[in-house]
């Protein structure tokens, strides 16, 4: 369908400009001995740029009543769908509790507050006799050697090292915080797929006693959402998935150790090869866990926390 609209598109263009006689190639060759002077080419092309916007106006315009349609057939076949809420987040549909013009922007205020408190009762309450994590993937860490020694401090002077590096490949960190130990599990992969992500949920299930209440933070990524995930959860009743809200991973712990690791062994790392990088970060790990320490919350004033109401705002 998307081919369609957008042969539909050009076609148009094409029939508009064959209607008024212009040849744009043959208009623009400086060798024509027909060719257009430069004032009257900038107003051809002004010409052809109106006919391109409005050719894209019109296949934008099908998308967008293709999209209602497709939304309104999940609601037909997943009951617990409610397409008139998703639609009202992108302001298609008229929704009588929110009459502003911000109502956009209230509905993702909403369920930024509805899934930070999730996110974040786990953290400072989490449920008893339950294990929490927080997983995410730390994607394309490069393997980067170094094509001259770097030069260590030395009194009144700082570390050098010179700019050339010869990039051996790249390797992605899985890696699941436990929220009251500190505790980090990682698994490297060369690719960070939907399977990758599954088998690591499997190492992370078990590290627990089978039966165990397990609540796993994750993002808002496409692998943590496929039918390989939906299967693992049907198949473990007792792990449960949290999202954060969107755009904001941050709230996901692991984003914290992730800092760290970057900070420590791999910003200023040497690694001769992508089997060396592996073999350090996991390194890196076990050392980590020799003295784990979890995250520790000191904010205490609920009465200034910002909200979609708030007269100022973070930044």
């Amino acid at each position: 369908m998307p081919a369609t609209l957008v042969a539909g598109g050009v076609s148009a263009v094409a029939a508009a400009l064959q209607t008024r006689g212009f040849d744009l190639v043959t208009a623009l060759k400086e060798d024509n001995p027909h060719a257009i002077g430069p004032g009257a080419r900038r107003r051809r092309l002004t010409q052809v740029l109106i006919l391109f916007e409005t050719a894209a106006s019109a296949v934008l315009a099908v998308a967008v009543v293709l999209l209602v349609g497709s939304v309104l057939r999940l609601e037909d076949v997943n009951p617990g769908f409610d397409a008139r809420q998703v639609l009202t987040a992108w302001v298609l549909l008229p929704d009588a509790r929110y009459p502003e013009a911000d109502r956009r922007q209230r509905f993702f205020g909403e369920l930024f507050e509805t899934k930070a408190a999730d996110v974040i009762g786990l953290y400072v309450n989490p449920p008893r006799h339950a294990a929490v994590f927080a997983l995410d993937e730390k994607s394309a860490i490069q393997a980067l050697d170094r094509l001259q020694p770097v030069l260590p401090l030395s009194p009144g002077r700082a570390e050098r090292h010179g700019f050339e590096y010869h990039r051996h490949g790249t390797l992605s960190l899985l890696a699941a915080l436990n929220t009251q130990t500190g505790e980090v599990l990682g698994q490297t992969a060369l690719r960070h797929t939907s399977e990758v992500f599954v088998e690591f949920l499997h190492d992370v299930v078990d590290t627990h006693p089978r039966g165990t209440e397990m609540h796993l933070i994750v993002d808002n990524l496409s692998i943590h959402r496929t039918r390989r995930v939906a299967q693992f959860l049907a198949d473990h009743p007792t792990v449960h998935l949290h999202f954060t809200p969107t755009y904001s991973s941050w709230l996901n712990e692991i984003e914290i150790w992730f800092s760290k690791i970057e900070r420590d062994p791999i910003a200023r790392g040497i690694f001769s090869s992508v089997a060396d990088l592996r073999r350090k970060i996991m390194r890196y790990i076990r050392h980590y866990n020799r003295a784990p320490k979890p995250v520790r919350r000191t904010y205490r004033t609920p009465s200034h926390r910002i909200t979609i109401d708030s007269p100022v705002t973070v930044h």
